[in-house]
């Protein structure tokens, strides 16, 4: 187990440590917050018709919205950033798929 080493701040620097954090958790805040609002804005586009494979792209998609949006009770993402770009990126993926296998879809 690695041994970890105590940093000594004054009062001061560790007051410029908080402010950093809230700097960063604000950032975080601001972010997630247009992650949900175009989240709901793709949410109401209807794009994907008749193309081929359209159910399993829309399920996918779904999903990634979903855990974008998804909260637990406290207000707090129920995914963590990793995990929803992991979850957009498997919409990508599949759209792209479903993309290269219908001639229909431009």
């Amino acid at each position: 187990m690695p041994v970890e080493t105590v940093t000594e701040l004054t009062p001061t620097q560790f007051r410029e440590e908080l402010e950093g954090l809230l700097r960063l958790a604000t950032e975080y805040a601001a972010l997630e917050s247009r992650i949900e609002s175009k989240a709901r804005e793709i949410e109401l586009v209807d794009w994907v018709g008749d193309m081929r494979f359209a159910d399993g792209v829309a399920a996918q998609v779904r999903a990634a919205l979903n855990d974008a949006t998804n909260k637990d009770e406290q207000g707090i993402a129920e995914f963590g950033a990793l995990d929803l770009c992991q979850s957009i990126q498997d919409a990508l993926d599949v759209l792209k798929f479903a993309m290269e296998r219908d001639d229909r879809a431009n």
